[in-house]
């Protein structure tokens, strides 16, 4: 969902001062934290991923049928400060853990 401002979208600082980073964790695990579906994809890998599983439930499947309607191009880098690495870093534990993402 697109949190809208005056000029179409919000900045970063103000999309953390919102508390609008959330994580999915609790979506797709059980109390316990383990995983209740077959397979979580990671989006670095989503359409080989996404291929692979089609092809395991004989569903067809075509890459170029996707949408890129979320895809957000960034033309220049963003420097997060500490605090928001912070954030980041204990909203997205599980997740860091799950996908052995570096910390």
């Amino acid at each position: 969902m697109l949190h809208k401002r005056s000029n179409g979208r919000l900045t970063l600082e103000q999309f953390f001062a919102r508390g609008l980073l959330r994580s999915d964790f609790r979506h797709y695990t059980g109390v316990d934290g383990e995983l209740i579906v077959d397979t979580v994809l990671r989006y670095e890998d989503l359409h080989q991923q996404l291929a692979d599983v089609c092809a395991r439930l004989a569903v067809p499947f075509e890459a170029d049928a996707l949408g890129r309607e979320k895809t957000i191009t960034h033309t220049e880098n963003i420097e997060l400060s500490d605090k928001q690495k912070a954030m980041i870093q204990r909203l997205f534990s599980n997740e860091f853990t799950m996908f052995e993402y570096s910390k």
